[in-house]
């Protein structure tokens, strides 16, 4: 997952994170957003929840955390300042004989998701963030091998205050958004970095069977 999409509302976030937003630039909608980036991350600051716009890191934009959960003292360094990106959706690119074919993911049961993450660049005037991927569950796995975690609605504030390893060393089912995971197809303007606006997710339909 190298591509997400967020559009939602101050009043959202704050809702389902217990964060208070106190400008409307940290959540402006984006829908092509990649490492580089600046997106809102939240962590704890100071003993309390905060919300600040942070770089998606180009350099470490994921890690497998099936490959660290065996890592104790690696996932436990990661996990020193834990962080959640909230997203609406996110990208993936299945690959056909003669090109990449862009699909759009989303859960329609819920508006925003909770991706969690870490904190993996702090000694700089702006903070990066790293998310956390796993195996990509059945339904997704034609498009992909890997897909990123995401937090129950009742683990978030577990996520940021304590049980972040607890949480990441138990790993995250991988199936359990499946009954509520909407997949479709969308343009290839998503390709283009330089385009970021709601044409990008809006479906397209299947004009070859091998789609």
């Amino acid at each position: 997952m190298e591509r997400i999409v967020l559009q939602t509302t101050a009043s959202e976030i704050e809702s389902i994170f217990s964060v208070k937003i106190t400008s409307e630039s940290l959540i402006k909608s984006t829908f092509n957003a990649a490492p580089g980036h600046l997106l809102p991350s939240i962590f704890q600051k100071s003993g309390n929840t905060t919300i600040e716009s942070c770089i998606w890191n180009p350099s470490i934009p994921t890690v497998d955390l099936n490959e660290l959960i065996p890592q104790k003292n690696t996932l436990r360094k990661m996990l020193t300042l834990p962080c959640i990106i909230p997203i609406s959706g996110f990208y993936m690119w299945k690959k056909n004989i003669h090109e990449l074919l862009p699909f759009y993911v989303r859960i329609h049961s819920q508006n925003i998701l909770g991706i969690p993450g870490f904190i993996s660049s702090a000694g700089t005037l702006r903070l990066k963030f790293t998310v956390f991927t796993r195996n990509a569950n059945v339904l997704l796995k034609p498009l992909d091998s890997m897909m990123p975690c995401i937090l129950n609605i009742d683990q978030i504030t577990s996520w940021l205050q304590s049980d972040a390893y607890y949480i990441a060393s138990e790993g995250f089912r991988a199936n359990d958004y499946i009954p509520d995971m909407t997949i479709y197809r969308v343009p290839y303007l998503v390709n283009d970095l330089t385009n970021n606006n709601p044409d990008l997710i809006q479906p397209i339909p299947k004009i070859k069977e091998f789609e």
